[in-house]
């Protein structure tokens, strides 16, 4: 393998994985995503414009289709993973020995997207976390790669800030609500920094159902 993950689809098939796994994504196996890379989609970015049509008739590994239904769920998981913090972003990405936390230490220092394309080792080092390895390899990742991995997904991915009351904090609306739809809920959610998931799991904060005295 080259150096260069654009020349290794092995690589690119990792990075691509991690980035899914990172950001929650259900959906894109190893399969899945080895069909995509053959076919030329090697960035992350593009798993948020793929067409349903397309991706259905793509073959994995062992010759499976993968099919209407699997391409729709895709096409949905995907779209309901368009927004996240600076740090999740910078936290998916594969940055070389920079784990999730690290990340979203980074991005508390420098919570404005355009700064990552001046920010140098001696300023990253002033984060907690950051020594001079992490540094390097930080900004490494910034020199080489923004351009064809973070800015792309920049274009395609909502930045949510994280100052807010509900900070920290993931909601799952389930039914319908007495205070508004469903979107102006998720949307006041977000605005006071809280993420919305589209499934129950293990981080979720709260789980969000109808009124009592409403219909189920």
């Amino acid at each position: 393998c080259s150096a260069d993950p654009g020349e290794c689809p092995g690589t690119v098939i990792g990075l691509m994985r991690k980035f899914c796994m990172e950001i929650g994504t259900k959906g894109l196996s190893t399969g899945v995503l080895t069909a995509l890379v053959s076919s030329g989609v090697d960035t992350p970015a593009q798993l948020y414009t793929l067409d349903a049509a397309w991706l259905s008739q793509l073959t994995m590994p062992g010759e499976q289709r993968i099919g209407e239904t699997r391409a729709a769920s895709i096409i949905r998981e995907m779209a309901s993973k368009a927004e996240m913090t600076l740090g999740e972003l910078l936290g998916a990405v594969g940055i070389p020995g920079c784990a999730k936390s690290v990340m979203e230490a980074v991005a508390a220092r420098f919570p404005d997207p355009d700064s990552l394309l001046t920010i140098d080792e001696a300023e990253l080092t002033t984060v907690p976390g950051v020594g001079p390895t992490r540094a390097a390899s930080i900004a490494a990742f910034l020199d080489t790669r923004y351009r064809d991995v973070l800015q792309p997904l920049l274009e395609v991915v909502s930045i949510r800030r994280t100052n807010g009351p509900l900070s920290g904090k993931s909601f799952c609306i389930t039914l319908a609500m007495a205070s508004g739809s469903r979107p102006q809920v998720e949307a006041r959610i977000r605005a006071a920094g809280g993420t919305v998931k589209s499934s129950v799991g293990r981080d979720l904060s709260f789980l969000v159902c109808n009124s009592p005295n409403e219909a189920t």
